[in-house]
């Protein structure tokens, strides 16, 4: 699960209980571009959790573009730099193997065992939505370099997402086939792989209240038949919602097995502030803020 990516996501996201909206909401067609007036886009993002333990800082590059290759109509690129940072750390590995028994209780740990260490990630993805005869795509690229103590990494991976938009029935639909080619190489030459797994999110805007829309995302279908047998959908599912009070004014709450968030986007002027408090159920509270400053040509 130690995927630089995973919790990284932007405040909107964040509040909306972690659903993936930052893939969906980009996936559109050159006239919703226009209605929402969406432009060149630059969005630097801060995640202080766990008492400052965790750190994420990124900025991310939206370029619009309109151009067609190999018959794939492609609308925009997202570059986005991360920066990962978790300090302080107790490796409590040889505290917990010093003797024959483990500790049975804190009395029997021997303390001064206990080591501290910094692990920083470096990551960069590019993501390309595109469209094409067969329906709305993306490509999510992306590659990292990783530090934990003395040990480093190289990584590269891979995610293909479909999307499907129907207008009408104001309802969007995301299929996210994650790990389709993943590859991490440590410096001591060990190698990790992640196995490919499905995300669903379904997002719908209430017809008699178009200022209120409903998320709900589901994870990790794995392609493995043991796995789905002991598969639980509620441990693996997220919910959101989201309000527009006024057009600058939108309100979030969210939910999933591991926290319920809340938050709020303002905008003011070409700036859109947004913000999301989280409670952890095991590992506390959490601040997450995120500025997106658009680009206009």
């Amino acid at each position: 699960d130690d995927n630089p990516w995973e919790i990284n996501t932007s405040s909107r996201s964040s509040s909306l209980g972690g659903v993936e909206i930052d893939k969906l909401a980009i996936v559109l067609s050159k006239e919703d571009r226009k209605n929402l007036n969406l432009q060149n886009q630059v969005k630097i993002h801060n995640s202080s959790m766990y008492e400052d333990i965790l750190q994420y800082n990124n900025i991310s590059y939206r370029r619009i573009t309109d151009f067609y290759i190999f018959g794939n109509y492609i609308t925009s690129i997202d570059f986005t730099l991360l920066n990962r940072k978790i300090n302080d750390i107790s490796d409590t590995t040889q505290l917990w193997s010093d003797e024959f028994t483990p500790p049975s209780n804190s009395s029997d740990i021997n303390n001064n065992l206990i080591e501290y260490y910094n692990h920083n990630d470096f990551c960069f993805s590019v993501f390309i939505p595109f469209t094409n005869s067969l329906g709305k795509f993306a490509l999510d690229i992306k590659s990292g370099f990783s530090k934990i103590g003395t040990y480093s990494s190289k990584s590269i991976n891979l995610d293909l997402n479909y999307f499907y938009i129907s207008q009408s029935k104001n309802i969007s639909l995301g299929l996210f086939l994650n790990n389709l080619f993943s590859y991490k190489i440590w410096n001591n030459d060990t190698v990790e792989r992640f196995h490919p797994s499905l995300s669903i999110l379904t997002h719908y805007q209430n017809h008699k209240m178009q200022r209120l829309s409903y998320f709900i995302e589901i994870d990790n279908f794995y392609f493995d038949s043991n796995y789905l047998k002991e598969y639980n959908i509620y441990n693996n599912t997220t919910v959101g919602i989201e309000y527009v009070l006024l057009k600058s004014i939108v309100f979030r709450s969210g939910y999933n097995r591991n926290y319920y968030s809340m938050g709020f986007g303002i905008t003011i002027f070409d700036i859109l502030f947004d913000y999301a408090y989280l409670s952890h159920q095991s590992l506390g509270d959490s601040n997450q803020i995120t500025l997106s400053f658009s680009i206009f040509q």
